[in-house]
């Protein structure tokens, strides 16, 4: 990874390039630029430049959240932590430097001395700082607060519900105009097709609106609820094609270490966790194991991180998977159930998505997955990454794929307690996917170009099949742009409504939209599905449990014949 790039402005626009030599690592927590400056805050060190980010002097601290080889000598230890969390710049002279278990310091720019900052009783994670009047500094401090001039300011309460959570939708201007919608389809016409067939993951905005309310709306192909059943899975979705794929830790563990599967809370009514399957959950309500109202599982996969220093680079989790063919959203979901205590609140996780160089997990068809051997992974074509951190309210980070492809996927643990996983999901990225509302032999209905919002739209479903780059690029925007549109519209177009707010991840919208057509949602059509009192899980077979609801129901205008070859891995 590049670590820092840089731009300069000139009149015919910005010209970036990639920060030079020195830095001490690409994992970048906060950038300030001041008087000519500029200071880069690591997971191992704090960077600085004085030629603007071509080379680089890499301050080292005592505390080290890396490999046990990279540890600084004593006489490199200037600062109270090596992990550096915030920075801010307080004049020429004066750096302020965040830490998350030591507090905060103020590094002397021209004697090069740290001198600590006052600390609140029982905090140490600083996650802001803002220079105050004079020499003072007002700092923020990971669930406990603000503190101004000595004074602690307490936490505001933080509703059960985490109703106030990231949002999902890009900033623009208040009332898009039919002007900018006619340019950016023009922009969108006037993208070229792809060249060549080649291996893609691309990231994609992140969902935090939808968290663990995913029945019907996520895994709508295929979905894994990480050790739901532990020591096993659970896998739900209607896709036609069986899914392979193979969980586990790296080779950096104990030699009879393997991944944990762990259940946290059995049953609960906490919106960041997964829900259960319909089938599952029905059986166990009429069991008597649960109630209604908690219909979810906090589950996932573990490392088992915790059994190892923060500083050991390892074991992380893994999980390889086979694309099938044709264009996907692949969604990691996870949530830091207990984040707001001790070292759980550390997690911060690097994900790397990278292509398996074999091209299947099976040695032979009737042999189980295997996984791959990643002693190599780092030197594998690295197709996506990304990062998964401040998860508490939970997060579905997204990628755009391209199969057939064997992807492994890696939770780097990056000093965290631990690397966990809660679950996986691959979709299509249609409005309209089939079988809820279609065939998969029949095609997604077009969409008619008679008003400049419906053209808009129309556009960016054929470019996302054309150059699926550039729509995970640019596409946002326009889909914003249409929703702005239809909200100034008296009766807007509920088939126009329904694609936009699906790709805006909008789903209450969405559905709101679908049954405006009358049409019956996806997730209304999972949510009629009950238990046969028989059967003990399910696990697999949710594409026989679709078909059949849809055809006994007669949803949405569909008798789909129930023979259809779906072995989806774990029998009933």
């Amino acid at each position: 990874a590049a670590g820092v790039v840089i731009g300069t402005s000139s009149g015919r626009g910005w010209k970036w390039r990639v920060g030079g030599t020195g830095l001490g690592s690409a994992r970048i927590n906060d950038v300030v630029a001041c008087e000519g400056i500029v200071a880069v805050a690591c997971d191992r060190g704090l960077a600085i430049s004085r030629d603007r980010g071509r080379t680089w002097v890499t301050l080292r601290g005592a505390v080290v959240p890396g490999s046990a080889t990279d540890r600084p000598t004593p006489r490199q230890q200037l600062m109270a932590e090596d992990h550096v969390s915030t920075l801010a710049c307080d004049g020429p002279r004066r750096l302020l430097i965040g830490h998350r278990q030591v507090g905060w310091e103020a590094l002397d720019m021209e004697t090069g001395l740290c001198t600590r900052g006052a600390s609140p009783p029982t905090c140490d994670f600083v996650t802001a700082l803002l220079p105050g009047p004079g020499a003072s500094v007002i700092s923020g401090w990971y669930g406990m607060g603000l503190q101004a001039e000595g004074t602690t300011v307490p936490p505001l309460p933080l509703p059960r519900s985490a109703s106030v959570i990231a949002p999902s939708v890009a900033p623009l201007p208040a009332r898009s105009s039919v002007e900018q919608a006619a340019a950016l389809t023009a922009a969108a016409e006037a993208v070229p097709a792809a060249r060549g067939r080649q291996p893609l993951a691309l990231e994609l905005v992140d969902d935090w609106r939808t968290r663990g309310t995913w029945l019907g709306r996520r895994g709508t192909y295929w979905m894994c609820l990480a050790a739901c059943r532990a020591p096993q899975d659970y896998l739900w979705g209607a896709g036609e094609r069986a899914v392979d794929y193979v969980p586990f830790i790296g080779k950096r563990a104990n030699r009879l270490d393997s991944l944990r599967y762990w259940v946290h809370w059995l049953y609960t009514d906490q919106e960041r966790s997964l829900e259960l399957p319909p089938t599952y959950f029905d059986g166990r309500v009429r069991r008597g194991l649960t109630t209604r109202d908690r219909m979810r599982r906090q589950a996932e996969w573990d490392d088992h991180g915790e059994a190892y220093p923060l500083a050991y680079n390892g074991p992380h989790v893994y999980c390889s998977i086979a694309i099938p063919n044709g264009l996907f959203v692949l969604s990691l979901y996870n949530t830091n159930k207990d984040g707001h205590d001790d070292l759980n609140r550390l997690r911060d996780y690097r994900i790397s998505l990278r292509q398996t160089p074999q091209p299947t997990l099976r040695a032979k068809p009737s042999d189980d997955p295997l996984p791959p051997d990643v002693t190599t992974f780092e030197a594998w074509p690295e197709l996506a990454s990304g990062r998964n951190c401040w998860f508490w309210a939970g997060v579905w980070k997204r990628y755009l794929v391209t199969g057939p492809l064997v992807l492994t996927i890696e939770l780097d643990r990056n000093a965290s307690q631990n690397a966990i996983l809660a679950g996986l999901a691959l979709d299509r990225e249609e409005p309209f996917p089939a079988p809820y509302f279609r065939t998969e032999r029949e095609p997604a209905p077009p969409i008619p170009k008679d008003s400049i919002i419906a053209r808009l739209l129309a556009t960016l479903e054929l470019v996302r099949g054309r150059n699926p780059r550039w729509w995970s690029e640019h596409a946002r925007q326009g889909y914003v742009c249409a929703l702005r549109l239809l909200d100034q519209q008296l009766i807007p177009d509920p088939s126009l409504v329904a694609v936009t707010c699906y790709h805006l991840q909008w789903y209450d919208r969405y559905e709101a939209a679908v049954r405006a057509l009358g049409l019956v949602p996806a997730r209304e059509v999972e949510a009629g599905i009950t238990w046969d009192g028989a059967t003990l899980s399910n696990s697999g077979h949710g594409r026989q449990q679709v078909l059949r609801r849809l055809s006994e129901a007669h949803l949405n205008h569909l008798a789909v014949p129930l023979n259809v070859d779906r072995p989806l891995g774990e029998k009933p």
